[in-house]
């Protein structure tokens, strides 16, 4: 999946102008320093993980500010979701009305991004609404 394809799930249609060195997307890349095969070049935004991506803390405050599918959740929601765990009706407090089977921004109640996942039903269900696809701990669960 390439960037533009992965942000377009999320309503962004912005275009980003980032190059793909190995498996990893930089913004600002140095374009006369590539002919050298650079292990980097610029500010790192996402990485490819199998046949995902996995943007950056930095880069996912940014889709969070521009995304049109955002859903807020509470404390506990936020507690539950950062732990991988699926987010059920109760936890929403605000939304943007996305359509069931969005991908969708994971806000916490001051609005910092949590991650991001697939609506699976209507809000006003009482079942798991949210089903859980990245969140900003997964970086520090990959530490030693």
């Amino acid at each position: 999946m390439n960037l533009q394809t992965f942000l377009a799930q999320f309503g962004i249609t912005q275009h980003i102008d980032a190059k793909l060195i190995g498996r990893s997307y930089y913004r600002n890349a140095a374009l006369d320093l590539l002919k050298f095969n650079p292990l980097y070049s610029g500010e790192c935004i996402a990485h490819e993980r199998g046949t995902h991506l996995i943007p950056s803390t930095t880069f996912l405050q940014w889709m969070a500010k521009h995304a049109q599918h955002t859903v807020t959740v509470d404390e506990e929601g936020a507690w539950l979701f950062i732990c991988r765990r699926d987010i059920i009706s109760r936890h929403v407090k605000k939304h943007t009305k996305p359509p069931v089977g969005a991908q969708v921004i994971v806000l916490n109640k001051y609005g910092d991004c949590l991650g991001y996942a697939k609506l699976t039903g209507p809000l006003s269900s009482k079942q798991v609404v949210l089903r859980h696809h990245f969140d900003i701990g997964d970086l520090l669960r990959r530490e030693p």
